[in-house]
């Protein structure tokens, strides 16, 4: 039977998708929430709902028969997407309020026209991009498949081994971070999916505490290299419910939104090939292993981390000039975005910028640069280069969301580092420091055998190479001796520790430890692994499915999708004039202040390096209401007391939190206090609320 070969197989599997989702969008209208307004009877909104084609009504409050406004919300399927349509159901008095329409363009968000409809196009464009990639053959790069493939690098299967564990240990590190406290509140709110299981899953908190421990447990497994691909694609679809119940707890996932496309852009990458346990196993069975091999189709995971952040900050540098226009950078636009966010900003840089106009139209236009032209890091030839561009054009962008915004977004950081880092350079030179030995053994013996693949499946870094007797007896080698199982773990670092205890052991007993070793250099001999018959590079190449992945990622960019997925809008808008924002009140801000021995000559303030202060100001409330302290929160307090009585006098036992009403000078770059009040006096010894 004649094997259909892979591109047609790809091709007809994206027609099939095409056409899904295709006759998915034009079967599956799309959802929105409508709160009615008060005084609406059910008769009328039955009317409404016929006039303006709503089906399957959900209600979204807890009592139909109460009018107030947690209970007129309720969630349809609009069959007539039409603009008038929306128009007019937007426009008349008895809806007050939607959720899920734009209310400029008069256009359903999310709807079969956004999420499905690019998934369409990208099926398309995916099986241009792989008429390209597979015209071509996988060695040759010529005509658009050039362009796309121009930066990735030829990456050795060793070096994306090392990047693999590294990018688990990050992973596991931000997971571990962002657990999730799951309020069960959220069935009362209206809900973002109106899936059952989403809901089931949230009620019980213990099941998602198990999804995070069994993404947590994924990405050991995948460092380490066992079930590589399997486990990978496990923790991608844990991923994806993870997200799920973040966004259906309306919680912003903005923090996310890179890190998971980028998860799963990586999905087509081999990642076990070598570095790692399923490659140990390999070489211990005597299949074929991969040693020396390199090409694109490796360093593809490396690269599109760089391309996914590149095409999102181009996103985003669209979304402000297609919402605000040069507006956003002539009217100096970050200068409202760090008034907004000065509170939790880390440094007072971005107000003296806001009070200078042409330093706020300077940083515009140089955020705004830095966004467009990033993505050219993508395409860079050589790593050094790649390197450079990322530094410099990527740095001062997560820099400025941290010290003038006060996030930290370690996700983001994640894939800049990814994208950043030469691992190929970094991996030879971590190898480098592992010696290089060539072992003499005898391949006709089944014994020899079994120990040459015991130790080329624990040889991760290639160090070790094994010269057949039989060819050492023709053609010598200088350095090709036979090494007894303390010599060979000179070139396993896993085994170092175990070898400095038998070395011990030996020298105890009077008997030598060992032959030095010489340098470093890469081994030569004949490699008793059977050959392969394939060229490196030629198992390498890119396949189609690289293609695909990279229109997915750049057609993500056209529209923005619901809760934060698809193009990034944040801090696209801007202001008409200073005036314009102050009317909204926005240069206003309310400030919580704690002070020691406030009132009093000794008055200083209270900065917490442990963050006590959500602690204490829970405290307030608790005790202002007359409720008990937890134990837990009693214990801390006490301590935090101790602490303080320790560093001062009585009086820095007790903490008063102030709290201030600031308004934002222009001319002066800072915030003054325009009214301030005392919450309360919270004293640490007794733990009692002392009322102003």
């Amino acid at each position: 039977m004649t094997r259909m070969p892979g591109k047609y197989l790809f091709a007809a599997l994206c027609a099939f998708v095409s056409l899904l989702s295709l006759g998915y969008q034009l079967y599956m209208p799309a959802r929105v929430n409508i709160r009615w307004a008060e005084g609406i009877t059910g008769p009328q909104r039955e009317d409404l709902e016929r006039r303006h084609r709503l089906t399957q009504a959900t209600f979204q409050g807890t009592d139909p028969a109460d009018d107030s406004r947690e209970n007129r919300t309720w969630s349809y399927r609009v069959l007539d997407t039409s603009t008038d349509n929306i128009r007019q159901l937007v426009q008349t008095p008895a809806v007050e309020d939607t959720s899920g329409v734009d209310r400029r363009s008069y256009r359903v968000e999310g709807g079969p026209d956004s999420f499905f409809t690019l998934l369409f196009y990208a099926c398309l464009v995916g099986l241009i991009v792989a008429a390209f990639s597979t015209s071509f053959g996988v060695d040759r790069y010529s005509g658009f498949a050039a362009i796309v493939t121009r930066g990735i690098p030829e990456l050795p299967a060793e070096a994306l081994g090392f990047f693999r564990m590294c990018f688990a240990a990050f992973l596991f590190v931000a997971v571990n971070r962002r657990r999730l406290v799951v309020d069960t509140a959220f069935l009362e709110r209206d809900r973002v999916f109106d899936w059952r299981w989403i809901d089931w899953l949230i009620a019980r908190p213990d099941l998602v505490a198990r999804l995070e421990t069994a993404m947590l447990a994924l990405l050991i497994l995948f460092g380490l290299g066992v079930l590589t691909r399997l486990a990978y694609g496990l923790f991608a679809a844990c991923l994806v419910v993870w997200i799920a119940v973040l966004i259906q707890l309306a919680t912003n996932i903005h923090v996310w939104e890179l890190s998971f496309l980028t998860v799963l852009t990586l999905l087509p990458v081999p990642w076990g090939d070598a570095f790692s346990a399923d490659e140990m196993i390999r070489r211990w069975r005597g299949r074929e292993a991969h040693r020396g091999h390199a090409g694109k189709r490796f360093g593809y995971a490396v690269w599109m981390p760089g391309f996914v952040l590149g095409a999102v900050w181009a996103g985003a540098a669209y979304s402000k000039l297609e919402e605000s226009g040069l507006n956003w950078i002539l009217g100096g636009a970050v200068k409202y975005h760090w008034v907004i966010d000065a509170p939790a900003a880390r440094v007072d840089w971005g107000l003296w910028v806001a009070s200078h106009h042409w330093a706020a139209v300077t940083m515009s236009a140089f955020g705004v640069g830095l966004e467009t032209v990033f993505i050219a890091a993508a395409f860079a030839r050589t790593s050094g280069v790649r390197t450079a561009l990322a530094i410099v054009l990527g740095m001062p962008l997560l820099l400025g969301f941290f010290l003038f915004h006060g996030v930290r977004w370690w996700p983001w950081w994640l894939v800049l580092v990814s994208f950043a880092v030469p691992w190929d350079a970094l991996y030879r030179a971590l190898a480098s420091r592992v010696p290089a030995q060539t072992c003499l053994t005898d391949l006709s013996s089944a014994a020899e055998r079994r120990r040459t693949r015991f130790w080329q499946g624990l040889d991760w870094f290639n160090r070790l190479q094994f010269v057949d007797a039989r060819v050492e007896a023709t053609h010598p080698q200088a350095h090709a001796r036979r090494l007894d199982a303390l010599d060979l773990m000179r070139s396993v670092p896993a085994l170092w520790p175990l070898r400095v205890v038998l070395r011990g052991l030996r020298a105890k007993g009077g008997r030598a430890v060992g032959r030095p070793v010489e340098p470093a250099r890469e081994p030569a001999g004949i490699d008793a692994r059977p050959e392969t018959g394939d060229a490196p590079r030629h198992r390498a190449g890119l396949r189609p499915v690289h293609g695909l992945v990279v229109a997915i990622v750049c057609l993500l960019q056209i529209k923005e999708l619901p809760e934060g997925i698809g193009r990034f809008t944040s801090y696209s808008n801007t202001y008409a004039s200073i005036e314009a924002f102050n009317e909204a009140n926005l240069n206003r801000s309310t400030v919580d202040r704690w002070w020691r021995g406030y009132a009093t000559p000794r008055a200083r303030a209270f900065v917490s390096d442990t963050g006590d202060e959500d602690l204490l100001r829970n405290a307030i409330q608790l005790l202002g209401e007359n409720q008990p302290l937890p134990a837990r929160e009693t214990a801390a307090l006490r301590r935090l007391g101790e602490t303080l009585l320790r560093d001062g006098d009585d009086e820095g036992a007790r903490l008063t939190l102030v709290r201030e009403q600031r308004v934002f000078d222009w001319t002066k770059g800072e915030f003054v206090v325009e009214a301030s009040e005392v919450v309360g006096t919270l004293d640490l010894r007794s733990l009692s609320l002392l009322r102003p």
